[in-house]
């Protein structure tokens, strides 16, 4: 080995793997000492085997074979042949970074969440597992410093935009004051047409100042600025329930309640629990006072996480079957309506329980008699048998009746060759006909099976014609999920676990594979939580209701 053959094998930064032979301790600090038959010596500093000490032991290393990459080179000054050693990162390898990958982070521009592990005058080092070692400026935290507490930077996480990335060190330039714009800039960058005066939202506190509060109302709104709510009872993971009471669409602004609430009371049962969506929250509000009497359905819809696009919709479809209904009473021409439907969209968006909250509404105002739901899919509809699945269908169409018969899946009705999948359409498609206005059909499924199976038959072509298109949940929103659960069953969570459970969160979003299930996997994320949970508190003796109740970070990992 010599110093340029060294330079070089660090210039063409290829992952190596060797076996740790010692640790040295230099006052509280290490170095792993790693062998390699080609490298020789590699010493691996505390500062680059971050991500080890983060889930092991570092006594538990001895003898282990590690990842690294090599960053630095040293000799004696009388040449290789008293002593040379190289510096190596096992961090780097671990996230495995490349300057094209990095480019592609900044380019995405996404916030990402980390807290820090060391800090200078000249900034803060943060390590996020997906970008490795992050540098933040002074420059770039004088936002944070100046908007919330000082002991922030000490025991909160910190978000954070990536801006750059330095390829000589590998490592990343990253920007609170980004995150926190980009954030902040959501409430000015959505289309303000999209919201309404009395719409009703449920946010999460976030951060808290010495000015108010940071609320993270997810969907289009993002993080807000509450500067009213400055009170004992607001604590950093407070649900707030706000309204918004006036829209100024010249200069793109709302203005949210003069009192928003503080913990909405959650409640665990039937009418707000559906395990596709997640929760749904309970609010009892002194201003929820409507002669309207549709308030229960559309706040019900309001109130559920994210979906505004689908908000939207229905509430532009409710208003266009009201005004029919008002020009009919005055005997004014109406518009024929179809309000059949075709909901698109992955599994756990929403679909079933905005089909139940539809059908709710729809009995409010005086569509439907009673209201129901009747759920079902291809094998409640489809006999084996020629001639049952007609009367399989009809007995269910027969308890849709006042209702909205939900068909999930729809799409798989529609099988080639001789299948009695098309005996159940062409009954559907009769009794459309024949009872028409006394129930409502909603097809849903994958959109584009979904847009094959209307457009197959031309039967349905006509009688579907609206389609809401379900899209799937942000992190943000499916964190916001996964904080309810956890209300809902009063367990409460440590800093760090929480931090884990969203940078889980972050990746199964950044990694989704076509079967995603949304919040539905949010859902199986939360029961394998409490199960490792429930596994190690019951080790505990005479646990006390603390220990019962609290999830820590070797129930997440």
């Amino acid at each position: 080995m010599n110093s340029q053959l060294a330079h070089e094998l660090i210039e063409k930064n290829e992952k190596y793997s060797g076996i740790v032979r010692d640790i040295l301790w230099h006052d509280k600090e290490y170095s792993i000492v790693v062998e390699q038959p080609v490298l020789g010596r590699v010493y691996i500093s505390q500062r680059e085997s971050y991500f080890w000490t983060a889930q092991n032991s570092i006594d538990d290393i001895n003898g282990q074979e590690i990842c690294f990459y090599l960053i630095d080179y040293s000799e004696s000054e009388n040449g290789p042949q008293d002593w040379y050693f190289f510096v190596g990162s096992y961090d780097r390898a671990v996230v495995d970074m490349t300057p094209e990958k990095a480019t592609q982070y900044i380019q995405n521009g996404e916030v990402f969440s980390a807290k820090p592990s060391e800090y200078s005058e000249r900034g803060i080092v943060l390590r996020e597992k997906h970008l490795g070692r992050v540098f933040i400026p002074r420059t770039e935290l004088r936002l944070l410093e100046d908007e919330l507490p000082t002991t922030f930077l000490s025991d909160r996480i910190v978000q954070f935009v990536p801006v750059d990335f330095k390829k000589q060190y590998y490592y990343f330039i990253g920007s609170c004051s980004q995150a926190f714009k980009r954030n902040v800039s959501k409430l000015t960058s959505i289309n303000i047409a999209d919201l309404y005066i009395g719409k009703q939202m449920i946010g999460v506190v976030e951060y808290i100042s010495q000015y108010g509060v940071f609320v993270n109302l997810g969907g289009p709104l993002g993080l807000i600025h509450i500067s009213r709510l400055l009170n004992e009872k607001v604590a950093v993971g407070s649900f707030i329930h706000v309204r918004i009471e006036a829209i100024d669409y010249a200069q793109n602004r709302i203005r949210l309640s003069e009192n928003p609430q503080i913990n909405a009371n959650i409640q665990d049962n039937e009418k707000n629990h559906d395990d596709k969506t997640g929760m749904k929250f309970d609010i009892d509000s002194e201003d929820e006072s409507h002669s309207d009497n549709t308030d229960s359905g559309i706040n019900a819809l309001n109130q559920l996480i994210g979906l505004e696009s689908i908000k939207q919709d229905v509430n532009s479809l409710v208003n266009m079957v009201k005004m029919q209904k008002i020009r009919e009473k005055r005997g004014l021409k109406t518009i024929p309506l179809s309000l059949h439907l075709v909901f698109t969209g992955n599994p756990g968006t929403g679909k079933t329980t905005v089909a139940r909250i539809l059908a709710q509404i729809y009995k409010e105002i005086g569509v439907l008699k009673t209201g129901q739901l009747i759920e079902v899919d291809r094998s409640g509809l489809v006999a084996g048998y020629v001639g049952q699945t007609a009367l399989k269908t009809q007995e269910k169409i027969k308890e849709a009746i006042g209702g909205i018969l939900f068909i999930d899946e729809a799409y798989t009705l529609a099988r080639d060759g001789n299948d009695y999948g098309q005996e159940a359409i062409d009954t559907i498609l009769k009794a459309m006909e024949d009872f028409r206005g006394e129930f409502i059909v909603i097809v849903a499924g994958y959109e584009e099976p979904m847009m094959k199976f209307i457009n197959s038959n031309p039967g349905l072509k006509s009688r579907f014609n609206k389609y809401f298109d379900f899209p799937d949940y942000s992190s943000t929103e499916l964190k916001m999920i996964f904080d309810v659960l956890c209300k809902a069953y009063d367990y409460t969570i440590t800093e760090e676990a929480h931090r884990i459970v969203a940078e889980h969160i972050n990746q199964m979003v950044r990694e989704k594979s076509e079967d995603f299930a949304n919040a539905r996997d949010i859902r199986n994320y939360f029961e394998s939580i409490i199960t490792k949970q429930a596994n190690r508190v019951t080790l505990i003796n005479s646990a006390s209701d603390s220990e019962v109740l609290t999830i820590e970070p070797e129930d997440v990992i």
